[in-house]
């Protein structure tokens, strides 16, 4: 993070998170620039800890995202904690989720669980703008004769709902 983006982080194991906590006299108050596995992470005492001393984290960024895309484990729960504590969330993964929109509903669901509630609901409004993504996908290929069906494609959305 410091070659790349000049940012000053620790990185902490379970031993040095707890040690954190207890150190702070005010924990609220102080810093935490660290950089924390989710297997730390996951360990539901040590988060439940870290919740009530902490109010709420400027920014979680949590690479291989993938790995929290099953509702019913660990790191999915870390993940809604986290989310609920957090201002900003950024989930990286470079594992596309094939197993369908289920696992994607389960990431967005733990990002903002009140606009993202029920998993049926999501699916339908996937295939009621499956076009705009196809004309997205249409468009990064760069190509004259995909552009030009993205091109149709949009109007008949945008154009034609409106008449």
């Amino acid at each position: 993070m410091n070659r790349k983006f000049d940012q000053e982080f620790d990185v902490y194991d379970k031993r040095m998170l707890l040690d954190y906590i207890e150190r702070q006299q005010n924990p609220r108050r102080s810093r935490l620039r660290a950089i924390i596995s989710m297997q730390t992470l996951r360990n539901e005492e040590l988060l439940e800890r870290l919740a009530a001393e902490v109010d709420h984290i400027d920014l979680v960024i949590v690479d291989e995202a993938h790995h929290a895309r099953n509702p019913e484990t660990q790191i999915s729960e870390m993940l809604r904690d986290l989310g609920q504590l957090a201002d900003s969330v950024v989930l990286l993964t470079a594992t596309p989720l094939h197993l369908g929109n289920r696992d994607l509903f389960t990431l967005l669901n733990a990002l903002r669980p009140t606009e993202f509630r029920d998993a049926d609901v999501f699916d339908r409004e996937l295939r009621e703008h499956r076009d705009i993504h196809e004309a997205g996908l249409l468009i990064r290929t760069r190509q004259p004769d995909s552009l030009r069906q993205a091109a149709e494609l949009l109007k008949r959305i945008f154009i034609g709902a409106g008449t």
